[in-house]
């Protein structure tokens, strides 16, 4: 199979060669045609003049003898020589013809070469005309001596025997002459018939080169043409689509990768300016780098806003996250591969992130990869800077809010830190038992610490007598302060309702948590009365972690619980006040709780 264009052009080239060598061929065959039926007519005219020669001469005094028998001496004494010369003369014509040589007027042989078949006819042709030379020479010498005219008689008949074999001869040179002709004629048919044949091939040749010039060259070419014409125009999405195995179809596979990174590259862009969450960029870059690179696993190392190092893997389906030794957290300056990965720093100005790594098991990445990447690298740090500089400035707001309500109350200023690692810590045990992974992922686990601060931001609207008051308020006192949530709520609804429109939803999961944290799993809380799977998953965790915080805390109505007075609190209100599930995650991340109630105990 003729696949690529070097193998199509070498065909077309040998066929144009075949083509041209025909076409010599067949000048040689009608040259070397013409040249063969020269010679012979050559040798058959100088056979039939020196014939009609010498029998002419030997006829003509012969016939003297009837006349004047001296005439006849004198004239044979004048012209014997002469006949005996052209006699040799016709001798070696037709030892020429035996032998198949002409012989030219410089002496120089020439070798007559002819078909089988033809020789055949010319050797019967020339072997009559020697047999009847051999008669007439016979004849030719009786005649030619003088006591052969004692008897006139006997010599008037081989006179007239001589004359018969003058006309037999002369007959069997226009035969031969005939079958030269015959021979010519066909030998320049064939090559007519050659050169007839050579021209068809040479004009089927041409319509092949064009047909394929025209599928192999021009059409591949003005398909190049067009797309870049529409790519001026701003129309980057097109791509060729070839069938032929050949190198046109390595450009266009080319040409196709090229406009695949570009569309790339303008999806990054996009999913840059679209995407906040750090999850959802890596797994739009595991998904989408597929195409690009050769690889099985995506990390990102990195340290969060608390100063702590961490590792985010993403592997299929599957997030994974885990706090490294610091070690680990080494500054990455270029593009590199090392221990079978693909090091990719994250790096803005003089900001230094951390590093995304791309792992292939078999560390089979090559060259490729690392030049795609060098490519793009600067752009992945972007989307990553703008996921933790989103995260951070969200935090940095919703911690000043919260700080902001919480500013009127001092004697609670750790309850924020507090109550909302709590909430993650409760969270986090969730997602390592694989409940609620509808909803619980790593990302849900981070902005329940960003949120869960900005659970109280309604008290701004209660006055200050009720707020500090230190004894136990009154019923309508209560009813004020109960508020609260439902303010509070509207405060973040409100934000929410802005900034949804721009595609971010934090401040949804602070709404949820605000308007829902003073609810109970069995439906007797405010403001709303909700009960159970009604209450939004992140205030159901929100709500035990404050209220543990409330209880091993001193508040202006009373004074702080002790741990173990605070755990039997929760383990009672466990299906009524909190969900079972909740209670239970809660309890077995004690080691993490009292940690940070250690960590945070206000003195």
């Amino acid at each position: 199979m003729l696949k690529t264009i070097n193998s199509k052009v070498l065909f077309v080239m040998m066929l144009f060669i075949l083509s041209l060598s025909i076409v010599i061929g067949a000048a040689f065959i009608a040259t070397d045609t013409q040249n063969q039926h020269i010679m012979l007519t050559d040798l058959l005219t100088s056979q039939e003049l020196f014939v009609e020669r010498v029998t002419f001469r030997t006829i003509s005094i012969g016939e003297t003898v009837n006349l004047d028998l001296y005439v006849f001496e004198r004239r044979l004494k004048e012209n014997k020589a002469l006949i005996l010369e052209e006699r040799d003369q016709v001798d070696r014509m037709l030892e020429a013809f035996e032998r198949r040589m002409f012989i030219t007027a410089d002496g120089t042989e020439r070798r007559l070469k002819f078909r089988d078949d033809f020789l055949k006819l010319l050797d019967d042709a020339i072997n009559k005309t020697q047999n009847e030379w051999n008669l007439a020479k016979s004849d030719m010498d009786f005649l030619l001596q003088i006591e052969s005219t004692n008897d006139l008689e006997a010599y008037n008949i081989v006179l007239r025997r001589l004359e018969s074999s003058n006309k037999t001869l002369v007959e069997n040179a226009a035969y031969i002459t005939f079958l030269c002709r015959e021979e010519a004629d066909r030998r320049k048919n064939l090559s007519y018939g050659i050169e007839f044949g050579s021209m068809v091939l040479s004009l089927g040749i041409f319509v092949y080169w064009r047909i394929f010039f025209g599928k192999h060259f021009y059409k591949p070419i003005m398909e190049i043409k067009n797309v870049f014409n529409q790519m001026s125009k701003g129309e980057i999405n097109h791509y060729l689509q070839r069938d032929e195995e050949d190198e046109f179809k390595e450009l266009y596979n080319a040409f196709n990768y090229f406009v695949e990174n570009l569309n790339f590259l303008f999806k990054l862009e996009d999913q840059i300016l679209l995407e906040n969450r750090l999850n959802e960029i890596l797994e739009f870059i595991y998904t989408d780098f597929k195409g690009f690179i050769e690889f099985e696993k995506l990390g990102i190392v990195f340290r969060d806003r608390d100063g702590i190092i961490k590792e985010r893997i993403f592997e299929g389906e599957e997030i994974n996250e885990a706090i490294i030794s610091g070690l680990d957290y080494e500054e990455i300056h270029t593009v590199q591969k090392k221990d079978g990965r693909i090091l990719t720093p994250l790096r803005i100005g003089d900001v230094y992130l951390g590093y995304v790594y791309f792992e292939c098991l078999d560390g089979s990445m090559g060259d490729t990869d690392l030049n795609f990447l060098n490519l793009i690298h600067n752009k992945i740090a972007l989307a990553f800077y703008k996921s933790f500089l989103f995260k951070d400035l969200l935090a940095i707001v919703t911690e000043s809010l919260a700080k902001m309500a919480e500013s009127r109350d001092p004697e609670t200023g750790l309850h924020l830190e507090r109550m909302s690692s709590y909430s993650q810590i409760i969270t986090r045990k969730l997602y390592e038992k694989g409940l609620y992974t509808d909803e619980i992922d790593l990302q849900f686990i981070e902005e329940i610490k960003i949120c869960a601060p900005m659970h109280d931001i309604g008290k701004v609207h209660v006055p200050d007598h009720i707020l500090l008051k230190p004894g136990k308020l009154t019923e309508t006192e209560f009813e004020i302060m109960k508020t609260h949530a439902s303010e509070g709520g509207k405060i973040l609804d409100g934000i929410h309702s802005r900034f949804k429109d721009f595609g971010i939803h934090y401040f949804k999961m602070a709404s949820d948590i605000a308007y829902g944290h003073q609810e109970k799993f069995n439906g007797s809380g405010y403001p709303r009365g909700l009960k159970e799977d009604e209450i939004p998953l992140s205030a159901r965790i929100a709500t035990l972690a404050d209220v543990f915080d409330a209880l091993t805390t001193k508040r202006p109505y009373k004074d702080a619980f002790s741990l173990e007075r605070s755990y039997q609190i929760i383990s009672e209100s466990r299906g009524a006040h909190f969900q079972p599930e909740i209670v239970d995650a809660f309890f077995e991340a004690k080691k993490e709780i009292e940690s940070i109630y250690n960590r945070f105990k206000e003195v």
